[in-house]
Formats: C-alpha cells, sequence, structure tokens
C-alpha cells in the first residue's frame, strides 16, 4: 500500500474543497441533450464520469500522495486535446490524476434478485427472505471471500 486509506472523517479539508470544485466545474449530472458520436469526446462535459480523492497513480502503481481525481470515459493523448479543454494539473493546490474507467453503467438484468451465481463469487449480494409471520423481513448481504494461510501462501 502506498499510504495509509483515509476514512471520510479524516479526509483534509483542501481536499474535499478541490473535490467540490472539480465536481461543479467539470461534471455534468444531466445526459447530453444532443447525440455524440462514437468517437472520444475531448470536451469535459462529455468525457469526465465521475470525481473522487484517491492515491496518485504514476505507471500504474499507486504513490503515497493524495489527488483528485478525474474519472473519464476515454482517456485521449494530451496532443489530441485542445488546451481549452484540457483537465488542469491541479485544482488548488492538490494535484490531479485521470483515470480511465469507462462510462459507468447500472445493472440492467431483467430480475437480478433471481440471478443465482454458481459458483458464488466474492463480492455477489446474497440473501433470504423469512417465511411466516415475518414473511415481509429479507436479509441481505454481500459475501466475502475467505483465505487460508497455506504453506505455498494464501488460497
Amino acid at each position: 500500500m502506498a499510504g495509509q486509506a483515509l476514512s471520510r472523517e479524516s479526509i483534509p479539508d483542501r481536499l474535499l474543497a478541490a473535490k467540490q470544485e472539480a465536481r461543479d466545474r467539470y461534471l455534468v449530472l444531466e445526459g447530453p441533450k444532443i447525440a455524440i458520436a462514437f468517437a472520444a469526446q475531448p470536451d469535459p462535459k462529455y468525457n469526465v464520469v465521475g470525481v473522487g480523492i484517491g492515491f496518485k497513480l504514476v505507471g500504474g502503481k499507486p504513490t503515497a500522495c493524495y489527488s483528485l481525481r478525474f474519472y473519464v470515459e476515454k482517456k485521449l493523448p494530451k496532443q489530441a486535446i485542445p488546451k481549452d479543454l484540457m483537465l488542469p494539473s491541479k485544482v488548488g493546490r492538490v494535484d490531479t490524476d485521470v483515470i480511465e474507467t469507462g462510462r459507468f453503467r447500472a445493472f440492467a438484468a431483467a430480475h437480478p434478485e433471481r440471478t443465482r451465481l454458481r459458483p458464488a463469487r466474492p463480492g455477489a449480494s446474497i440473501g433470504f427472505q423469512f417465511t411466516g409471520d415475518k414473511a415481509d423481513i429479507v436479509m441481505a448481504g454481500t459475501l466475502e471471500p475467505w483465505l487460508r494461510r497455506t504453506e505455498s501462501g494464501l488460497c
């Protein structure tokens, strides 16, 4: 791990202020009013899909420094982006990082609560519904991985 993870309560005010400023300026919460071609868009209002705080990545590896993260649908080469559409390298005094994530989409299966995963995978939503006088109660959660240490490592 590059550094210590932050809880919501321990995030420094300068990081929160930078995130708020970037979110207000670059993240468009409504979809575009016009049809966009399938080509990548250099304009942040069409390409930025999220803003967050996390360790700055250099060469795909986390550093010990926190940064303001711009999550984009498609990361474009710097030379393909006009200077007036370039995301800033700093917001306030906070360094930024651009991470390609693609477009976020809600899971759209017909009845996900009835979908069975065999074998069950870590991260899967699991649960059951009571019967009888407690039939209106559903117990649900997320399946965590089970690990055990062996001579050859974790398995």
